[in-house]
Formats: structure tokens, C-alpha cells, sequence
């Protein structure tokens, strides 16, 4: 079962008042890394979409091109 509405559920105080000064993380070189290699995912995944649309665009044409010529024959 899914759980009851009276059920009394673990609450997370996330404690997002105030300010943090984010100099550490952005000055490390972990943190540059995992930027980095993160682009680089990002950058493949579109090239490999880019060059995947071409393809079908193609292989759309070619089976239109086999339908029209099976039609006429």
C-alpha cells in the first residue's frame, strides 16, 4: 500500500535561508573537472543527434524513392 495520509512522513529541513559564498567550489579543480567532462558528454550526445538526423532524413527519402518506383511498376 502507498502509505496513509495520516502517516507522519520524514520532513528534510533543506536550511535555505542565507547566504554561501560558492569561491571554494568554484576555484577547484574537481569541480572544473566535472564541468569539463560534462561538456564533453553534452557535445557528443548533440553531435551524435546531429549526424543521426541527417541519416534519417535519408533513409526517409530512400524507402519514398523505393515506394514511388514499386507503385509505378
Amino acid at each position: 500500500m502507498p502509505g496513509r495520509p495520516m502517516d507522519i512522513t520524514a520532513v528534510i529541513d533543506l536550511q535555505l535561508e542565507g547566504t554561501w559564498s560558492h569561491s571554494d567550489m568554484v576555484a577547484n579543480k574537481e569541480f572544473h573537472n566535472i564541468l569539463v567532462q560534462k561538456w564533453w558528454i553534452q557535445f557528443d550526445i548533440l553531435g551524435s543527434f546531429d549526424v543521426t538526423e541527417v541519416l534519417l532524413d535519408e533513409t526517409i527519402l530512400l524507402i519514398e524513392n523505393r515506394l514511388k518506383r514499386a507503385a509505378f511498376q
